[in-house]
């Protein structure tokens, strides 16, 4: 299969560039010819550079027709889009269209929707841009507190709603969750081309059973969505020993409170191998998220490291987290039921064992590399078969 992968990198590497570039390398592993059509956002220098996106990111013609040429050149069976935002536009999707190209679009958050991208507004779950207008995030400036930023993609959102880019372009989507789907569904995307895959990693094989877990964990970017706030507030009322791994804009926050509490840890970023040792030696992984999470990488590698997850009763987490079985779930935005639910997991260790290993089993059943893979060239024959039939 010649498969033709489109993705626009951030700046601060995260998960939808960890999987756009592990899914590329095992596909090209497995025999298939795999041409990669790629931007990134530290290409964006100086005030003029932002204009320049800002004005594009709605319809971006320039990526178009540079993806034309690919397309010609390369002549893929499909195409795999993982992220547009903001330097190629949803206006490649009409250019694969019209050059019967099949295209396939991981959802990886809720952008095409709404523009702040994760349903979050002012700290609470926001639903108002699902199935009506925008218009209301531009005086909101809900993107980087920008009304310039929130504009352009206000206008991408709206213009190609009105096209109908996502009902005639896109061939088949992937959600990464069932609630995803559902929630998708409810904004007006047509339900028969969403199909549903979740993130995989590769199989760091089965944790010793010898090694003694301590302490709670915290992997991901330290931002609000997340619930950094919530998770400082339980640490510090718990004095539970935590250890927060990542970087952002909360960082100077988790540094005064490792200053002030002893028991907390941060040690920044840190490269793929150091993680996953944490994760070996961890007793819980905590994801105190207070927005609707799509399928959080941190959560898939604690699984495969046999580490029991604490999360927010929130939307996919709740779906991914069975409370009591491979993990606990706790009321999102609720430092108090965090904190006990972290004390009473750090005081039953058996348990959190049993926990660490049907959270390991959930991952060899549904969330290996082969699996997803599998899943992956299923959809790829369903966006192949829907295109050749338009």
């Amino acid at each position: 299969m010649r498969i033709l992968q489109v993705h626009n990198y951030y700046r601060d590497r995260g998960g939808e560039d960890i999987v756009a570039d592990a899914e590329a390398a095992r596909f090209t592993a497995a025999g298939h010819v795999v041409e990669r059509f790629l931007v990134h956002n530290d290409d964006i220098r100086g005030l003029a550079g932002a204009a320049t996106t800002a004005l594009l990111t709605p319809f971006n013609p320039f990526a178009a027709a540079r993806l034309r040429r690919v397309i010609k050149a390369f002549r893929p069976d499909v195409a795999h889009v993982h992220n547009v935002f903001p330097r190629l536009s949803p206006a490649i999707f009409r250019t694969l269209r019209r050059h019967h190209v099949p295209s396939v679009l991981t959802l990886h958050n809720y952008r095409i929707l709404c523009p702040t991208a994760v349903l979050l507004h002012e700290g609470q779950v926001c639903e108002r841009s699902l199935g009506r207008s925008t218009l209301w995030a531009v005086p909101a400036r809900v993107y980087r507190g920008s009304a310039i930023g929130t504009a352009s993609l206000v206008a991408m959102i709206e213009l190609h709603k009105a096209l109908g880019t996502w009902t005639r372009d896109v061939d088949a989507f992937i959600a990464l969750t069932p609630f995803a789907r559902e929630t998708f569904i409810r904004a007006g995307l047509p339900a028969a081309r969403i199909h549903v895959k979740g993130n995989a990693t590769d199989d760091p094989g089965e944790p010793a059973a010898t090694t003694a877990r301590t302490g709670a964990l915290s992997v991901g970017r330290l931002s609000p969505e997340k619930g950094i706030a919530v998770l400082l507030d339980a640490a510090r009322t718990t004095g539970a020993p935590l250890t927060i791994v990542g970087d952002g804009p909360l960082r100077s926050a988790c540094e005064a409170a490792a200053r002030d509490a002893p028991s907390i840890t941060l040690t920044g970023r840190l490269p793929p191998d150091e993680v996953a040792r944490h994760m070996r030696q961890a007793a819980v992984l905590v994801l105190p998220s207070v927005c609707h999470e799509m399928f959080p990488m941190a959560l898939v590698e604690a699984f495969a490291n046999g580490l029991p997850v604490i999360a927010s009763r929130l939307g996919a987490l709740a779906s991914l987290v069975e409370d009591g079985r491979t993990g606990l779930l706790f009321e999102p935005g609720d430092p108090r039921d965090l904190a006990e639910r972290l004390t009473w997991a750090l005081a039953h260790p058996r348990e959190m064992e049993e926990m660490g290993r049907n959270a390991r089993h959930r991952y060899k059943a549904a969330f290996t590399p082969s699996a997803t893979d599998a899943r992956l060239r299923e959809i790829y024959a369903a966006a192949m078969e829907r295109r050749h039939k338009a």
